[in-house]
């Protein structure tokens, strides 16, 4: 599907909008586009009518050009979203029912679907101390599982599709890369530089054949969504968290599916991580210099110890690597550790 060069102009997007909101409708601004449609902020005033049956508030809305969903049907698409969000609560976006819908607009037919607007995206645990960012990437993880354990997968997982709730935990956005296991006609979304090289074989020579057959690898072993999260730790780890999980992140990104470890032992590898990350409580750091007592007192960005009030020790990596290997059994590579 080609986005639509009319919704793409500001005035042309709030007349769209004025149409189904009416006197409800305060502002709009684009927040991007792909091949599936444009998702805007929308911001809902009150419009002296009764509060309690009305939208209010800030909400970021996905349009689509109804032909090119197979499963346009309205009702249809409301029965889906709540299946996933009764076996999935916390690892999606909320979507609201009274914000799906459909309009026609110069001759053409689109469907609107509304979540709640999170301006904070998984780009953000690059600044995060070391223990939130694999946190993180851990409930990310999670999220998939429990998605793939319910019958769905999710091909299209980037940065830009995870959000961060207020409580920093990640959530879905973009509902449509969202598929399901069972053989059914449907579009395939991927994004190529996280698909892995048999998703992007797809897109190259796509069928729905070819496409049942990788959804039903997928429920399997689930090792696309490994490579995409191998991908995901390799771009948002630091030099020294990767090299506690170089092993896995190159397992997870081989090229031959079969070398891959499947998404549980993946999830294993990565609880051990934090687990022990966690209880032994230490930061990163190349050398514990003497006398640097004001730099050893820093936790989770918080400078002059714990919330406790106990102190924290930043010890050397080589140090903690060998302390980690020797209690858990996981190989490192000796030779990258200074």
């Amino acid at each position: 599907m080609i986005v639509p060069v009319m919704l793409l102009k500001e005035e042309e997007a709030k007349n769209f909008f004025t149409q189904i909101f009416g006197k409800k409708l305060e502002s709009v601004q684009k927040l991007g586009s792909g091949s599936f449609g444009v998702v805007y902020k929308v911001k809902l005033k009150n419009s002296g009518k009764d509060k309690l049956k009305e939208p209010i508030g800030v909400y970021a809305i996905k349009v689509i050009e109804a032909e090119s969903v197979i499963n346009n049907d309205i009702n249809v698409l409301k029965e889906e979203y709540k299946k996933l969000k009764k076996c999935c609560p916390s690892c999606i976006v909320q979507v609201y029912p009274h914000l799906i819908g459909e309009t026609a607009w110069e001759g053409k037919r689109y469907i609107f679907i509304g979540a709640d607007y999170i301006p904070n995206k998984l780009d953000l645990i690059k600044n995060f101390p070391s223990k939130e960012r694999l946190e993180i990437l851990l409930k990310l993880a999670l999220c998939l599982h429990n998605l793939a354990s319910n019958g769905f997968i999710y091909t299209d997982l980037k940065p830009q599709n995870v959000g961060l709730t207020e409580d920093r935990n990640p959530v879905i956005l973009d509902l449509g890369g969202i598929q399901y296991f069972k053989p059914k006609k449907g579009n395939f979304e991927t994004t190529l530089k996280y698909a892995p090289p048999e998703w992007r074989e797809l897109i190259e020579n796509y069928s729905e054949e070819e496409l049942n057959k990788l959804l039903s690898k997928e429920k399997e072993d689930k090792k696309g969504l490994v490579y995409i999260l191998g991908v995901l730790l390799e771009e948002f780890l630091k030099e020294e968290e990767k090299q506690l999980l170089e092993d896995l992140i190159k397992k997870a990104t081989q090229k031959e599916r079969e070398k891959r470890p499947t998404l549980e032992e993946l999830l294993s590898k990565l609880n051990l991580v934090f687990s022990v990350y966690s209880l032994v409580g230490l930061s990163f750091g190349r050398k514990a210099s003497k006398g640097s007592g004001k730099n050893n007192n820093t936790q989770s960005g918080q400078t002059g110890g714990t919330p406790s009030g106990k102190k924290t020790t930043k010890i050397p990596l080589k140090q903690f690597a060998y302390a980690f290997h020797s209690e858990c059994g996981i190989v490192l590579d000796n030779e990258g550790l200074k």
